[in-house]
Formats: C-alpha cells, structure tokens, sequence
C-alpha cells in the first residue's frame, strides 16, 4: 500500500484507473477518448504537412509573380500602348465605327483564348482529382475486439461503400469536366465566329501590313497577358495565404481539443463512497513537453533560452507557448537541434497530446496533503470499496505512520464493517487490530532462537487459533508456541504481556461502568 501510495512509477494512478473503468460507461469514456487522441495526432500531422506544401506553392507563386515583373510597371505600359495603338488606328483607313467594333471584337478574342488557356490548365488539376482517394482509412486496428463474424461483415461492408463511394466521386468529376469542356468548346466557336466576321477580317486587313501597328499590337498583348497572368497568379496567392492561416487555426483547435475533450466528461469519470471521493481532471504533462523543447531547441541563442525557459504555471500558459513556437515554426524563424526539420518539430509539437486524465483524491483532506500512513489507509479503502473483486486480500501493516486514535478509530472500524464482505488477512504489530477488530483467525509466527526455540529447529514456526483459545503459560513446554494458548500469545507480543498491560491499566485508571 506504501508503494502505491507514493505513486512513484503512477502505480496509483493505473490502481485508480482501473477501478474507475469497472464501469462500463465510464470505461467507454477512456476508450472514446485514447481513439479521439489516435485520431486526433493523425489529423493533425496530415494538416501540419499540407500547410508546408501549401507553404512551397505559395514560394512558387510569389517567385512566378516576380518572373512577370511589377504590376503597376506594366499597367503603365499598358496605357502608353494602348495611346500608341489609338494613334495609329486614327491613322488607319478604316471607319471609326469599324474600328471600335474591330478594337472589341479583338479584346473579346484575346479574353476568350486566355479563358481556354486558362481553363486547360484547370480540366488537367481537376482530372488529377480522380486519382486522390478520400477514404483511404484501413479500419482494421479498429476492429481487432470485434467478434469474427461481425468483423468480416463490417469489413466487406465498408470495403463496398468505399468502392461505391470512388465510382461516384469519378462520375461527379466526369460531370464538372463535361462542364469545362463545353465552356471550352463555346468559346472556341465563338472565336471561330469572331475570325469570320467581316468588320473584323476588314480590321486585320486594315493593319496587317502596317508593321509599327503590328509591332505594337503585339506589345500590348504580351503586356496584357502579363497583366492577366498576375491577377491570377496573385488570387492564387491570397487562396494560398488563406488555407494556410486556416489551417492553423484548425490546428490550434484541433491542439486544443485534448484538453477540452477530457474537461467536457471529466464530472461523469468522478466517483465517491461515503467519505471517499476520486475526481477526475485535465493534468498537463509539463515535463514531457519540456523534454521536447529542451531536445528540438538550439538554446545558444537568447530566443531559443527563451523558448525553453517558458513558464507553465497555467493551461493558459502552455497554450500561449505551443501557439506562439508554432508560428515561429512555419515562419522557419527558429533554430533547431539537427534532428529535427521545422516540419517534424511542428507535427510532433502539435499532434502530440501533453494532457493526461488525472485523478485527485479526497478523504476530509487532499491525498497529496495526507500523512503517509493515512494515504497508506485511503489506499486500503480504495482497494476494498471501490473494487469488484471478491477475492481474499494481504496487508502487510497498515498500521504503519498512523496513531493509535486514528488506527481504532478508522481502520478497526472499518476492518469490521468490511471482513463482513470479503476476507482480510494483515500482518500487524498493532494490538487494536487484532483485538479491536475481533478477528477471527490469530497466526502467530516464531523465529528459532536460544530463548525461543522451535520444533526440531526449524527456523520459523507458525500456530492459529482464535482469540478465545486461551492457555496459561507452561514453563515444562519448551517449544514457544506450544507454551501457550493464542490469546496469551497476543497479550504477550502485541501488549508486552500481562504486567505491562496491567501496568497500563493501573496507570490509566479507566473506570469500567
């Protein structure tokens, strides 16, 4: 019981556990959450890696926006062009009614062809699409301590609706690019319109051979598609900018679960009996998450001694801390140890679970406030109300950092109101337990010795009976235990013998009504 109730290696805990999940609910409870926590870790780390891949497509559109050059640099171009080209249209030998439908006829044909380049690109993504498998779960761990049978079915079942499920998906991409594609083709027949309209075979004709006009025809369009090319690339950008910041938030809440989770059942975990009570909280695992920045963070620098040296006086606190280190992670403003990349360092900070369900004493005073023997007696009780076990149970000394009030006033006590359930068997030095609790069967043990030998001299020798077999002492016996009965042996071992207990009992001089 001093062992346990010392709680060194959480041999306390696990005793606390397993009796709070003799319940099935609560056992549920335990079972849901570990699954949630499995679960959890995996979501998480599949997050963390997509906001690196959305991190390295975001370097590859920013680098792609610098390629096409500075935005407001060509607008400008595009407006001195665009004065040169009206220029030489009013030049031209074409009417200003034929060359303003010409002017729109050519913008609308250079739109809908960047439309279908555009849209090129797109049906080519979608059509990846079919290949991603959204439900590529294996559910076999999960059904390990389900029954054969019900196993094969749930398998087969789940299989099928997955197949279902990818058949279905596909015919839904196949409608989306059905949809493209007869955008594409409309805007290609309505550029093959466009090429067979009169006003604009004059314009063509009009300028064809007019080789300034061509040259700055051109410029324009490379200048416009430059203009197009950045609009899309920066709305690419911002998409970007914005799953990454959702997906940290997603993460952070997902983080944040594991506490929360654990605070939202932790009053249906907690028991009591009579004065006993076990309740159950949210523990942060400090020194585990301590472990993890003292082995991942380069502390050479003064914001990595920072980092480590974080204070964790409240959940708060932590939460703080993880947001904070995390940030800094993404933003690769942190220098690490070797082993860790920014991403593994983010996956293991975020996906892993610091919280623990605790359990916290209580018996008149918190067990942590308790003396030892009093945590020793709690344990006892522990062991004897709150457990389903029937079988008999060994106490070695129970007695032990308790005073003598508290040993008949509590444990003798309720020795008596639980021998009554299931059998007890203690080794004591403590006379108000053998006698205070009546019990029922007396072993007493002998070492051999010059002035207390055994039979044949074996080393120990044992004899029982009740309290009531009484013997006066026979100085012609000369084996110990065989000299006297078992009371005279209690009063002899336990009081210090007959003098001594009389001695007392003149020197209490307790009246006996």
């Amino acid at each position: 019981m001093y062992t346990l109730a010392r709680n060194k290696n959480k041999e306390l805990d696990n005793l606390i556990e397993s009796i709070i999940k003799q319940d099935s609910s609560k056992n549920q409870l335990i079972s849901n959450y570990e699954t949630f926590s499995s679960e959890n870790n995996t979501d998480i780390t599949n997050k963390v890696n997509k906001i690196f891949q959305l991190q390295e497509d975001l370097v590859k559109r920013r680098n792609l926006l610098k390629e096409k050059g500075d935005r407001k640099g060509i607008e400008t171009e595009i407006e001195k062009l665009t004065k040169e080209l009206a220029e030489l249209k009013s030049k031209s030998q074409i009417s200003e009614d034929d060359l303003e439908n010409y002017s729109k006829l050519r913008t609308q044909k250079d739109s809908l062809s960047k439309t279908n380049q555009f849209l090129d690109d797109e049906i080519a993504r979608i059509e990846n699409l079919k290949e991603k498998f959204f439900i590529n779960k294996e559910i076999d761990f999960e059904l390990v301590s389900i029954s054969e049978n019900n196993r094969k079915e749930i398998k087969e079942k789940f299989d099928e609706l997955r197949a279902k499920f990818q058949q279905e998906w596909e015919a839904e991409i196949d409608k989306i690019q059905a949809t493209n594609s007869s955008v594409r083709k409309a805007n290609e027949k309505a550029n093959d319109e466009i090429d067979k309209n009169p006003i604009y075979i004059k314009g063509l004709e009009a300028f064809q051979n007019n080789t300034q006009y061509r040259e700055v025809e051109s410029k324009l369009k490379i200048q416009k598609d430059k203009l197009a090319d950045i609009i899309i690339i920066k709305g690419e950008v911002d998409k970007l900018k914005e799953q990454i910041e959702s997906f940290k938030t997603s993460i952070k809440d997902a983080h944040r679960e594991y506490l929360n989770k654990i605070e939202a059942f932790k009053e249906d975990l907690s028991v009591s009996r009579d004065k006993l009570e076990i309740k159950a909280s949210a523990k942060l695992n400090k020194r585990a998450y301590k472990d993890l920045l003292y082995s991942s963070i380069n502390q050479q620098s003064h914001q990595g001694q920072k980092i480590v040296g974080v204070e964790l006086e409240t959940n708060e606190n932590y939460f703080t801390s993880v947001n904070q280190l995390f940030d800094k992670l993404l933003e690769k403003n942190v220098t690490l140890k070797s082993q860790y990349s920014h991403n593994s360092l983010c996956q293991k900070l975020m996906a892993s679970n610091f919280f623990e369900i605790s359990y916290e004493i209580v018996y008149d005073d918190i067990f942590n406030q308790m003396s030892e023997g009093k945590k020793a007696f709690v344990v006892l009780l522990l062991l004897l109300d709150f457990s389903n076990k029937d079988c008999p149970i060994l106490i070695d000394q129970p007695e032990d950092d308790l005073d003598n009030r508290a040993i008949y006033k509590d444990l003798v006590t309720y020795l008596v109101k639980k021998k009554k359930e299931r059998q007890i068997i203690l080794v004591t030095h403590n006379p108000n337990i053998v006698v205070g609790s009546d019990s029922e069967l007396v072993i007493v043990a002998n070492q051999n010795g010059n002035d207390s030998p055994n039979k044949n001299g074996i080393k120990f020798q044992y004899t029982s009976g009740s309290l009531e077999n009484t013997r006066e002492f026979d100085d012609s016996v000369k084996i110990t235990l065989d000299s006297k009965g078992i009371k005279e042996h209690v009063c002899e071992i336990l009081e210090g013998g007959n003098e001594a207990f009389k001695q007392r009992e003149r020197k209490y001089a307790i009246t006996m009504e």
